[in-house]
């Protein structure tokens, strides 16, 4: 289980008065054991989560480990509320020395595994993305080899499922400057600068968003930042969305150049609301037509086009085929700008066609036939029988002939071609639209 330590942590004034204070440093117990003693230490600016199931994930600050040290601390917790227990899931549970700190682990760009650990920091911002995994991005802290701590901007993800961190995107240097690139336009080497006590949240389209922070510009110049920054977990992109890219020649606060601590409340709302159209799409089918002989495929390109900057995820139906025939998609999902179209594939059974015959029924023809036999023969004193022949074979001809919708001489029909409108639904969360495609099954 491990044991409770006190530790003894005094704030001293520039006069030589001060005061001590005695703070309990953590219960780590067994590493991925819930355990009713386990507790995080004391700590200040650490980072915190929930995940999908309500489970409550806490990550580092600057606090007291298992024996009492004090630093930036990179240990990992659970808690869950339904047992009321903590969980030591990661990191270190002690560090290097007292004034040390726990050192990162990045591994390899993009790659998860299981030595894989932030270092250890103060302040970082924190998303949950709608997958159910969990965000980390800068804070303050120190790099894997030097003992100079400052504003970081790496960005880490981290999944419950795997219990494994992955360095997604920065440096693991601090004081790192931050490339902007075009306004609102998503680019590979646009990243924010390194910074602490930013905001953030994620939107419905589960992007994460970051706002402002004390850090470093496009400068390289430290200072308090209002930038305004989108990531999409999809295409791992960062897009500058507002703000300045530099930070001024002094502090600034309110709307007259004031330095201090704000209560003004903000709305930020996005797309049209401010002006600016919403991020959506447009579905297109090619070709327009095609036909298919009954019991073989057809192909059709499914293409979607993004607009002001749409990077979600597209999923694909489709309605209006012809009796026996089905539809399928490869991929079933496209997600732009990476993927912006999918191949739709038709498939028709033999017996998709309708078989009509080109003639009549032969019933009435011959009925009349056989009622005109049996008048002459009744009154076949006064008619010849070479008489009564001919005229129920002309009857015969006639009643055919008329009943056809083509020559009198035809005995059969051929096939007659289904002809379908078929509707292909494009969606990605509340977005819908829909393009047709005609569709002949011969």
């Amino acid at each position: 289980m491990g044991g409770s330590s006190t530790a003894s942590y005094c704030l001293t004034t520039p006069g030589g008065t001060g005061s001590c204070f005695n703070i309990r440093g953590g219960v780590y117990g067994t590493l991925g054991t819930p355990a009713t003693g386990n507790i995080p230490g004391a700590r200040t600016g650490a980072v915190s989560w929930t995940d999908t199931s309500g489970n409550l994930w806490l990550f580092g600050g600057g606090g007291f480990d298992a024996v009492g040290n004090h630093n930036l601390l990179n240990d990992l917790w659970e808690f869950s509320p339904a047992t009321n227990e903590w969980t030591w899931m990661g990191g270190a549970s002690t560090l290097p020395g007292n004034n040390q700190v726990a050192p990162g682990v990045y591994g390899t760009l993009g790659s998860p595994a299981a030595a894989n650990i932030p270092g250890g920091r103060s302040g970082a911002a924190g998303w949950a993305d709608t997958s159910g995994k969990l965000w980390l991005f800068g804070g303050s802290g120190y790099p894997p080899t030097g003992n100079t701590n400052g504003p970081l901007n790496d960005l880490w993800r981290f999944d419950p499922a795997t219990v494994e961190w992955t360095w997604m995107g920065g440096s693991s240097a601090i004081d790192q400057p931050g490339v902007y690139s075009a306004l609102q336009t998503p680019a590979a080497g646009n990243i924010p600068g390194g910074r602490l006590g930013a905001l953030s949240w994620t939107d419905r389209q589960g992007n994460l968003w970051l706002f402002a922070g004390d850090g470093i510009d496009a400068q390289g110049k430290g200072g308090v930042l209002n930038d305004f920054w989108e990531f999409s977990p999809s295409t791992s992109l960062w897009a500058w969305m507002g703000g300045s890219s530099t930070v001024g020649s002094c502090f600034t606060g309110d709307g007259k150049g004031n330095y201090g601590i704000l209560n003004d409340v903000w709305e930020y709302q996005s797309g049209s609301a401010i002006g600016q159209p919403a991020p959506d799409f447009s579905v297109n089918a090619s070709p327009g037509s095609f036909t298919v002989a009954a019991g073989q495929s057809v192909t059709a390109i499914i293409s979607i086009t993004p607009a002001n900057g749409f990077s979600s995820a597209v999923s694909f139906s489709c309605s209006g085929l012809p009796s026996g025939a089905t539809c399928s998609f490869s991929p079933q999902t496209a997600t732009p700008p990476g993927k912006t179209s999918t191949t739709l594939t038709v498939t028709t059974s033999a017996t998709s066609a309708i078989l009509q015959h080109g003639s009549s029924p032969l019933f009435p023809g011959t009925a009349l036939a056989v009622g005109l036999c049996c008048f002459v023969w009744k009154k076949r004193r006064r008619l010849p029988m070479l008489l009564v022949l001919a005229v129920t074979a002309a009857g015969l001809f006639l009643i055919d002939g008329c009943g056809s919708s083509g020559s009198p001489f035809e005995g059969s029909g051929g096939t007659q071609p289904i002809a379908a409108t078929v509707t292909v639904t494009a969606t990605s969360g509340s977005l819908q639209h829909s393009t047709t495609f005609s569709l002949t099954v011969n």
